[in-house]
């Protein structure tokens, strides 16, 4: 085999391994509530667990203003899904503050809500609070 070829060959070879080595990591984040890691709250921008992340470890956030996902747009009023992988019922509200009346929805221990908008408070979150505390 001359130079020429031998070179192409290594090319198309190192071409396909990168694509195959990159494919699972990006499928892992798209669609895969599972990147929440164990003992987080986890929030996303768009349904199905899709776009822009979060992963809370604090059981108390009071104000999502001036929280970003990992893609740098602002999570307050802009979750459309949510994981809680934590040991506790984690509330979700409306409002900053996390006040009884704005209680948008509970979520157990180790459950998921990939579509907020069938609970009436898609794009409207605005702080979490456990239920347990």
């Amino acid at each position: 085999m001359n130079k020429m070829k031998r070179v192409a060959v290594l090319a198309g070879v190192a071409s396909a391994v990168g694509t195959l080595l990159a494919a699972p990591a990006s499928a892992a984040q798209e669609g895969d509530p599972f990147v929440c890691r164990t003992g987080n709250i986890c929030v996303w921008q768009d349904g199905d667990f899709n776009g822009g992340m979060q992963q809370f470890d604090q059981l108390v956030v009071l104000n999502y203003y001036g929280q970003f996902y990992d893609n740098g747009e602002h999570i307050n009023d802009t979750v459309s899904s949510i994981f809680n992988r934590s040991s506790h019922r984690i509330n979700f509200y409306w409002n900053a503050g996390a006040h009884l009346g704005d209680l948008c929805v509970r979520v157990d221990p180790g459950t998921s809500i990939g579509n907020l908008g069938s609970y009436g408070c898609d794009n409207t979150l605005s702080s979490h609070y456990s239920a347990d505390l």
